[in-house]
């Protein structure tokens, strides 16, 4: 089977076949067996092409097929209470430098440089962007370093001169409890902590 013939065959299931062509064309249908039962065949998928509620439902079923996907790709990872564990784990030298800050904090540099965070509150729970903001612009480059529970540096990431805003993208993270470090030349670290998904944490933390 060749592709003229295949192109005669849809031309005669076309009805566009006339006269000697057709004829010829009929005749051979009579006489080659291979030939007739091509003929037949491509019958059958131009019948199952034109069938509006194959069609439908071909629709249909792939639709369905692309939302299970989805969903499947979407799911959360499961993580076994060890994982989690050591995920949200607590690093108490953090957890005294954060509550340092709200006490009486030692200043050995100039205070007058010393930014003030509006954002984020300490101990948000998180999962796509974290958005840090200052008060005013910052005077001179700043450093953010976020660290997870085992004192792993996930991300670092840099406030330029005269900016008083920073997104941090942390979608891939995994969850558990991070804490961040902002700090500069002449600026006193400022430490925080935040979350992500919250709801995965142990009990027993």
């Amino acid at each position: 089977m060749n592709d003229k013939d295949l192109q005669q065959i849809e031309r005669y299931l076309a009805g566009e076949l006339k006269d000697r062509e057709l004829q010829n064309f009929e005749a051979r249908l009579n006489t080659d067996q291979e030939f007739y039962d091509s003929v037949l065949a491509q019958q059958h998928i131009n019948n199952a092409l034109n069938d509006k509620g194959l069609w439908s439902f071909m629709k249909i079923l792939k639709k369905v097929e692309a939302n299970f996907y989805t969903k499947k790709n979407q799911q959360q990872p499961t993580y076994s209470l060890q994982q989690l564990l050591q995920f949200f784990g607590i690093v108490p030298d953090y957890e005294r430098e954060i509550a340092n800050q709200f006490t009486t904090r030692a200043i050995t540099k100039s205070s007058s440089h010393q930014p003030k965070l509006l954002t984020p509150q300490n101990g948000i729970d998180c999962s796509n962007k974290l958005t840090f903001t200052l008060q005013t612009k910052a005077v001179e480059p700043l450093t953010l370093v976020i660290e997870n529970s085992q004192e792993d540096e996930v991300g670092q990431y840099h406030f330029s001169a005269q900016t008083a805003s920073l997104e941090v993208d942390i979608q891939h993270f995994l969850p558990g409890r991070y804490y961040w470090k902002l700090f500069g030349d002449t600026v006193d670290t400022i430490w925080g902590f935040f979350f992500i998904h919250k709801d995965l944490m142990p009990e027993k933390i």
